[in-house]
């Protein structure tokens, strides 16, 4: 299937390049950790963009997604036009100049975020969403989640831009 399930030991995952993209076209793919309830840390420890880019359905269970710097919008994960699940997940120290410091989503895609948390996110001077950043076509759902400690020029939680 597509499951990508990452063992604890190989964490922390350290991104230097570009971002984990995820474009498959067969289905939702699934990136976990292999032991449920134990997070698996992907940061970036160089380097520019979103830590993981999606423009197709993904699932993320059990991740920690830290250090992402999105030179335009989506400092943790950015993602366009498909749905984005992450459950028991935590999206933290993400930066972006513009939109989505933690996590943006757009055009009419949909956010769920089940027991996660995002926090400790921020946008530049003239940025909207340090958390999480939408358009007005985007749904976000979310169940037993945190949203704290955020910070962005307009919307430090979120934003529908």
């Amino acid at each position: 299937g597509n499951t990508i399930a990452i063992a604890p030991s190989l964490s922390p995952i350290e991104l230097t390049g570009a971002a984990l993209d995820v474009a498959d076209s067969g289905g939702t793919t699934l990136i976990r950790s292999t032991v449920a309830g134990t997070q698996v840390a992907v940061r970036r420890v160089a380097g520019s963009g979103p830590v993981f880019s999606a423009s197709r359905p993904v699932a993320f269970e059990d991740l920690s997604i830290f250090g992402g710097h999105g030179d335009m919008s989506g400092g943790g994960i950015s993602a366009g036009a498909t749905t984005v699940t992450l459950t028991r997940c935590r999206v933290s120290d993400n930066w972006s100049n513009y939109f989505g410091g933690g996590i943006l989503v757009s055009d009419a895609g949909t956010l769920t975020l089940t027991d996660s948390t995002v926090s400790d996110n921020a946008t530049g001077a003239l940025g909207l969403g340090g958390g999480i950043a939408s358009d007005d076509a985007s749904t976000i759902v979310l169940t037993g989640s945190t949203v704290s400690g955020n910070s962005a020029g307009d919307g430090g939680a979120s934003s529908g831009r």
